[in-house]
């Protein structure tokens, strides 16, 4: 038998998989490629399938039209660079365009313990780069069935609920971590994440390398026992059983039907009870449509979840007893009493009578510096064809989609808190095997030795947080320097520009451009104004805002400040023209100031008081308020 007749079964397969997907063999692809086995055999099914589909428009000249390989040297060995030139050789021989990027680490390699962790997040962050660069809007990578089976393993002795056992999802979007600066209305861009290969077991992918005759790399990080990931590979590696195989992707599977139920839920719940106010960045949440019909706490939680995730922009969900105290909190409505958790303030809605909650951004000393990003210039028509391209991807996707499990009867899991409950539902649904359950929970237990009781295994994390000491001031403001725009919480779009008039005048004037409630700020650095209060470094800090920055707008609005720098009034000084002259309908900075701290003021009366916690605000060096977005 020939190699392309023995390798018949997994072609057809993948060509499954990827309809199931909603992708198209003239779609542009983009392959995530390490040099394993894994990656290889992902190369050689997805050049395969597009050739087979295509047939004679399939290459132009040596390459596959529309199939890019992208490697990522994460500079951790001495020999990552060699390797990531024999992985390109190897890709670019089966007709794949591949490109080489190179993780950079200004701050030094990270540490053990984090190492995964942080190479993996430098990894996707330049995957998305390229996907971006390329306007490619699909990526394959090369996860399988025994990556999952180590990946449930792990969440289950971190005790995650069904969402987290359920693993990793076959099909899900990932958004750019900077901004496009659009000309115009456009949609968020976004890179199709695929993972074709989890219903391939790993010896599947050697046997695809090995039958034709493709070389590849073993990683020799995944022999060393540091890592846990290793450590549960190779406890699974001793029971071979096939039985014990299937069952935990069977369990795995059940565990995913149970998440796209509750994804749809939460879909549902989003549309019926939830109302966004885009425009200062909280939620309103109506509490008496979360209980229209028999809505299980697993599905509450997490729609709150979620909710609470997308206001705070953290990554990591609430989990544990911070997540009970919240599920009781919406139980007892009408709700009465405030509620902090997860960086977020839960509150009644003014005029509701406790039957709608507010959620707000509450301002934590642990926020990220990463709620901060460079806004990118890169829009463009080929950017927006990769965006609509997407969106048809999903909707081709959701039609292949099972209609099995849609009804709530037919879903397991869905009223099952705690993992071990878990894996007892499996066994009385016959899920699993005796056998399989004891094996399981031996895991388990082994691998909960790495973790302990840390607050990830599901304790409540607010109380210990409370108890550090933590330096404040180093999140207390983030640098925005002059002439860049910064995508600021997902929401804010903040940007510092020089004004025609000033570059005409050739004065040191700057002006912040917001949203805008306190407007433009015009600074002159040479008259020393005290209304222009940048300094002339065009320097200027964002931080969330605070009760003294509701008593400064009340004194700028009382303040006899010197009027010092003159302008045209009525007229937009980013228009204005050299012959305007002193004494031509003129005001001052004062004048100005004043005038927009006064509009601030009004317009911040209009929204509640938790909200306003959670805008961001534009200081100076001292501190001094220049603009609220």
């Amino acid at each position: 038998m020939d190699a392309s007749a023995s390798l018949q079964k997994y072609y057809e397969t993948f060509a499954k998989r990827m309809k199931m997907a909603g992708i198209k063999p003239h779609h542009k692809i983009a392959i995530g490629v390490s040099g394993g086995a894994d990656s290889m055999a992902l190369c050689i099914l997805a050049s395969q399938w597009k050739c087979t589909e295509l047939g004679e428009n399939a290459k132009t000249g040596d390459y596959v039209n529309g199939l890019e390989g992208f490697v990522v040297d994460h500079g951790l060995r001495s020999e990552s660079s060699e390797e990531a030139n024999c992985v390109q050789n190897w890709v670019s021989k089966l007709g794949i365009r591949c490109d080489i990027s190179k993780c950079e680490w200004p701050n030094g390699p990270p540490k053990q313990g984090h190492l995964e962790e942080a190479a993996r997040n430098a990894r996707y962050k330049i995957l998305k780069e390229k996907c971006m660069h390329y306007h490619i809007g699909v990526l394959l990578v090369a996860h399988h069935a025994d990556d999952q089976a180590e990946l449930f393993v792990l969440r289950l002795s971190r005790h995650s609920g069904v969402a987290g056992l359920a693993g990793m999802a076959f099909v899900c979007q990932m958004f750019a971590d900077t901004s496009s600066a659009c000309s115009g209305t456009c949609d968020d861009y976004s890179v199709l994440l695929v993972r074709p290969l989890l219903c391939f077991i790993k010896d599947d992918l050697y046997k695809i390398c090995k039958d034709s005759g493709q070389q590849w790399a073993e990683d020799p990080s995944n022999r060393n026992l540091a890592f846990t990931r290793n450590r549960i590979r190779r406890s699974l590696n001793n029971f071979q059983s096939c039985n014990f195989r299937s069952e935990i992707q069977t369990l795995i599977a059940g565990c995913r039907r149970a998440r796209e139920f509750l994804n749809r839920t939460c879909d549902n719940l989003m549309k019926e009870a939830l109302s966004l106010n885009s425009e200062y960045g909280y939620a309103v949440v109506d509490v008496q449509k979360l209980f229209v019909g028999s809505l299980s706490d697993l599905c509450l939680s997490r729609f709150l979840i979620l909710v609470l995730q997308f206001i705070s922009q953290k990554h990591k969900p609430v989990r544990g007893r911070a997540i009970e105290m919240l599920i009781n909190y919406i139980h007892n409505f009408p709700c009465k009493n405030s509620l902090t958790i997860g960086g977020c303030i839960i509150c009644p809605a003014p005029g509701s009578k406790g039957l709608k909650i507010l959620v707000c951004f509450c301002d934590s000393p642990l926020a990220p510096s990463s709620q901060i990003c460079t806004v990118q210039k890169l829009y463009n028509e080929d950017m927006q064809s990769v965006t609509n391209e997407v969106k048809n991807i999903i909707c081709l996707s959701s039609e292949f989609s099972s209609s099995v499990g849609k009804i709530e009867s037919e879903v397991p899991f869905l009223h099952v808190e705690k993992t071990e409950a878990v894996l007892d539902e499996a066994r009385r649904l016959q899920l699993i095997s005796e056998s399989t359950l004891s094996r399981l929970l031996s895991l388990r237990d082994e691998m909960s030795k790495d973790f302990g009781d840390k607050p990830e295994n599901g304790k409540f994390e607010e109380n210990v947080l409370e108890n550090q000491t933590i330096n404040r001031s180093v999140f207390e403001k983030m640098l925005i320097p002059f002439e860049q725009s910064y995508y600021f919480m997902n929401r804010f779009v903040i940007s510092w520009e020089k004004t025609k008039y000033n570059q005409d005048h050739d004065l040191n004037h700057l002006d912040a451009v917001y949203g805008s409630l306190l407007g433009q700020t015009n600074i002159n650095a040479d008259r020393k104004c005290s209304a222009c209060v940048i300094g002339a470094d065009g320097f200027a800090w964002i931080r969330y805002m605070k009760e003294v920055d509701w008593s400064s707008l009340a004194h700028l609005v009382e303040a006899q400040l010197p009027k010092k720098c003159i302008y045209p009034s009525k007229i937009d000084r980013g228009r204005m023209t050299v012959g305007m002259h002193e004494g031509q309908n003129t005001s001052t900075c004062a004048d100005y100031v004043i005038q927009k701290a006064r509009e601030a003021l009004v317009r911040l009366k209009t929204l509640p008081i938790p909200a306003r916690r959670g805008l961001p605000v534009i200081v100076n060096r001292q501190g001094t308020l220049l603009g609220i977005p």
